[in-house]
């Protein structure tokens, strides 16, 4: 057996979007828009079932299918704050970019066909984020996210659209964790010195099946789950204070000049710190917080 095979630097076009009118269908005519510097992406297709036994038998009698669930989880380094807005943001905070809002991703691979390579499309359509990580160091500021779709259809040859206008190749360099400058962190109005920084926005996403259809008709974000932790140099005992009276505060987290992470009501539930014979680094403080809202906004 000899075929040609595929692999990551096969891809042709990188992973892009493109919102839609009307959720679950891609416009006839769109103009893609490049997802960024895509390090991961992860199509997940599953195929739900139930097993019938039948008396007198050890075996399984039948295995039907129900269902059809599709995700895919991207991790990527932001250049700009519009797709992370559309996997944080609530319509009410942000009617431009927003958790609201379906999309449609799209992005080629050649693949074998036949015994030659060929352009294969992966689309996913109805896309509704449904949790956004952000995670900060020194060396990266990193988005991952899991995007429920109503359907990924298997790899096609064609992508099934009139006139796409694909996207360019981006140029622009991603953020760092010298992008935001110094002060990345204010908590109460005092800034602090920020050594890392992870926050994960849940949106437990309802996916609605109807009975009849296998597939999903829609995929509806609900309540918000807003989690996450942060290290910083001990500077003082106010944020060891108010995690144990669980006090609410304003907070911002700055992810480059002009974007920034802006939280209502955080509550610092928890801290800790290691006091070692052999740590030679600064003391430093880990704090985990909740908080009741966010909202990625740029920085006037």
């Amino acid at each position: 057996m000899s075929f040609p095979v595929t692999t990551s630097l096969r891809v042709v076009k990188p992973l892009q979007w493109v919102k839609e009118t009307i959720r679950g269908t891609t416009p006839s005519s769109p103009t893609f828009i490049n997802a960024g510097p895509i390090q991961e992406f992860t199509p997940n297709t599953e195929t739900n079932s139930v097993n019938y036994r039948m008396l007198g038998s050890p075996d399984l009698y039948k295995v039907l299918k129900t269902g059809e669930r599709f995700n895919f989880d991207i991790m990527f380094n932001p250049v700009d704050r519009v797709l992370l807005s559309k996997g944080v943001n609530l319509d009410s905070e942000d009617v431009t970019d927003n958790r609201d809002q379906s999309l449609t991703f799209l992005m080629s691979q050649q693949m074998n066909n036949a015994g030659t390579l060929a352009e294969f499309y992966i689309k996913a359509v109805g896309c509704s984020c449904d949790s956004t990580t952000v995670d900060i160091s020194l060396d990266a500021v990193s988005v991952s996210q899991t995007w429920i779709a109503n359907e990924i259809p298997i790899p096609a040859t064609s992508h099934g659209l009139t006139t796409p206008t694909f996207a360019s190749a981006i140029t622009d360099s991603p953020w760092t964790g010298l992008t935001a400058g110094s002060n990345s962190l204010t908590h109460n109005g005092n800034d602090y010195v920020l050594r890392s920084f992870s926050c994960t926005v849940n949106h437990n996403t309802d996916q609605i099946q109807p009975i009849g259809e296998s597939n999903v008709f829609a995929t509806i974000p609900t309540i918000r789950d807003i989690t996450g932790s942060f290290d910083v140099l001990h500077e003082s005992n106010a944020l060891s204070t108010d995690a144990e009276a669980v006090v609410a505060r304003a907070a911002t987290v700055n992810l480059s000049l002009d974007t920034k992470m802006t939280f209502t009501d955080m509550y610092l539930t928890s801290y800790n710190e290691t006091i070692s014979a052999t740590a030679t680094e600064a003391k430093t403080i880990s704090y985990n917080f909740v908080a009741k809202s966010v909202v990625v906004e740029d920085i006037p």
